[in-house]
């Protein structure tokens, strides 16, 4: 089969077209399968990877307040005092990167659209 195209030049005299023959191969429908199953596979992986990361950075928060409050306490048992638990508790404990539950959020709408968009509702198979 041949397709036209048109191709549009502007010169500084004025505008002309011409239109120039393209030849388009039909692809098979076996093939289109096999494409489309390739990137399937790719963007399944795209979704993999980003889960794991989300996990990695819910870890990073997690591990982020205990070393705060492991710090501060041993703080105060060195120094026989009570400012590591008052630092902790104005400055750490209800803080931003404590509270925040977008990472939780994020995990769990990821889990949600892999299990009923790519796996087709078997949860099993999406995590």
């Amino acid at each position: 089969r041949r397709v036209r195209e048109a191709v549009v030049s502007t010169q500084s005299t004025g505008e002309t077209s011409d239109i120039k023959e393209k030849k388009v191969e039909a692809v098979h429908p076996a093939r289109i399968k096999k494409l489309e199953s390739k990137i399937y596979e790719k963007f399944r992986m795209a979704f993999s990877e980003y889960y794991l990361n989300l996990i990695l950075l819910q870890n990073y928060q997690a591990l982020n307040y205990t070393g705060f409050r492991k710090i501060l306490k041993k703080y105060d048992k060195v120094m026989e005092s009570t400012r590591g638990k008052k630092c902790f508790a104005a400055h750490v404990r209800g803080s931003y990167f404590e509270k925040s539950k977008e990472v939780e959020k994020l995990i769990e709408s990821t889990e949600k659209f892999v299990t009923n968009t790519l796996e087709k509702g078997d949860r099993n198979k999406a995590m």
